[in-house]
């Protein structure tokens, strides 16, 4: 009898220990790095940006001239709320026909942004090199 209740007693401290345990979630869509290689400045337009990459998580708010596409990683942190432990942004930005005029990629890190890739029209023949 009393190895039951020290197994019970034992399970239920396991069960709340775990249920503290920082949990992570993502959200937003970020294409894969690949199919973003394969989008061209200067010849690819809107709506093959949106065949290659999908459907944006938002456009430009003002003008609509570039697609941002958003992913954030949130931790859970029990009684403390959840913190942003990762955040990724590539934004496609349109000249006035539409045509892709640029590529950039950004992260959040210790709360400062960070500029990782950016593709644009001055090197048109050579999109694969980074900035």
């Amino acid at each position: 009898m009393r190895r039951a209740g020290f197994q019970i007693i034992s399970a239920l401290v396991l069960v709340t220990l775990s249920a503290c345990a920082g949990q992570i979630r993502n959200h937003g869509y970020m294409p894969a790095p690949d199919q973003v290689a394969d989008v061209l400045v200067g010849v690819d337009t809107r709506a093959s940006v949106e065949e290659q990459l999908g459907l944006p998580t938002t456009e430009g708010l003002i003008e609509q001239d570039a697609y941002f596409y958003v992913r954030s990683r949130l931790q859970n942190k029990g009684l403390r709320g959840a913190e942003e432990i990762e955040r990724n942004i590539l934004v496609v930005s349109f000249d006035k026909n539409d045509v892709v005029k640029n590529i950039q990629r950004f992260s959040l890190s210790d709360n400062s942004r960070k500029i990782c890739h950016r593709r644009s029209e001055r090197r048109y023949w050579d999109n694969t090199q980074e900035v």
